[in-house]
């Protein structure tokens, strides 16, 4: 009767069973949209069967248990173990096509919810990297900005980055936390842009009044960049300040030493003196790899966190040289700037 019930309300593709086994593999075979399962007259444990079902995660079927009218407890026993609905014996013919309707058209809504969910999910992931990109390129013109009078435009910072990456990741750092500080890390300099072209562009040595000058790029960037609430921006922030602080506690501006040093700050030291050191500046040639690599490894311990040149002895020098545009450095920062906080 309850085949006939269905198709005449227009279902199709109708399958039965009364054993356990069987009904377990139509299940697997059949995918139904609809499983009515009448637990008392199935061979085996028909509650059971119920109970799998909802454990397995059959997400697709849709369970109506069959209960007697006429059996007080036992539709309640039905939902209890994992039925979705339950249909009342002897069948009503109304009745029966009200719950199969009923129960479809709530699965349609629910796919539809999520569907919905899905897109709307997609569309923020979107805005997010739209949003990530737009930050990373403010951060590129800031960067750019403090080295824009510099000879060597632009590449310095993003080598730079590039190293302070590296080197994070050599020492075992988190990647995200990795990309974090060679982001960061091309602002190192941002406070060269409150330095006159007077000091910053002399060819030859400075005085103390310029020497001071000079040195306040680290406050100045400090001063720039602090105050936010991105993490980017805060660790930015660490580096500028303290990037020319030495491990012995003999850098500036404040003397600091060892892990008064921020990790980040230690680590863009390393990365920003040899690649100062092995490229041309208005009042110096550019040293031999081989020779920048000498003294780093000469002031481990005093000027360079020991563990951050153990690292840096590892990589490979010449990579770090290698050009390097704004267009490669951000493009590489793609895979995980979903998961950046900017």
């Amino acid at each position: 009767m309850l085949q006939q019930i269905l198709w005449r309300y227009g279902y199709e593709h109708i399958k039965s069973s009364n054993d356990s086994e069987q009904l377990t593999d139509l299940c697997e075979s059949f995918s139904p949209d609809v499983l009515f399962l009448d637990p008392a007259s199935i061979k085996g444990d028909g509650y059971e069967i119920l109970r799998a079902l909802a454990a397995g995660g059959e997400a697709e079927t849709l369970v109506l248990a069959i209960a007697p009218r006429h059996q007080t407890g036992s539709g309640a026993k039905a939902l209890s173990n994992g039925a979705h609905d339950v249909v009342l014996s002897p069948f009503d013919e109304i009745e029966v096509a009200h719950r199969v309707e009923s129960i479809l058209k709530a699965r349609r809504t629910e796919r539809s919810v999520d569907e919905d969910r899905e897109q709307l999910e997609l569309r923020i992931i979107e805005r997010s990297r739209e949003s990530v990109a737009a930050n990373l390129e403010a951060v590129a013109r800031l960067a750019f900005a403090a080295e824009f009078r510099d000879e060597d435009i632009g590449e310095h910072i993003f080598r730079v980055g590039r190293s302070t990456g590296l080197l994070a990741e050599k020492i075992g750092l988190d990647p995200i936390l990795a990309r974090l500080f060679r982001t960061a890390a091309t602002l190192h300099d941002v406070g060269k842009i409150a330095v006159p072209d007077s000091v910053l562009l002399k060819p030859g040595k400075l005085d103390d009044d310029q020497w001071k000058t000079m040195r306040a790029h680290t406050t100045q960037g400090h001063r720039m960049l602090e105050g936010s609430k991105s993490q980017m921006m805060v660790c930015a922030a660490k580096i500028a300040l303290s990037h020319h602080e030495h491990w012995d506690g003999s850098g500036y501006p404040n003397g600091d030493a060892g892990e008064e040093i921020s990790q980040s700050a230690r680590l863009v030291s390393v990365a920003d003196v040899f690649d100062a050191l092995t490229s041309k500046r208005p009042y110096k040639k550019a040293w031999p790899i081989p020779d920048a690599v000498a003294l780093i490894t000469q002031k481990s311990g005093s000027q360079f966190d020991p563990e951050a040149v153990s690292a840096f002895l590892e990589l490979d020098h010449e990579l770090l040289k290698s050009p390097i545009n704004e267009e490669e450095f951000f493009g590489e920062l793609e895979t995980v700037s979903d998961r950046l906080d900017f």
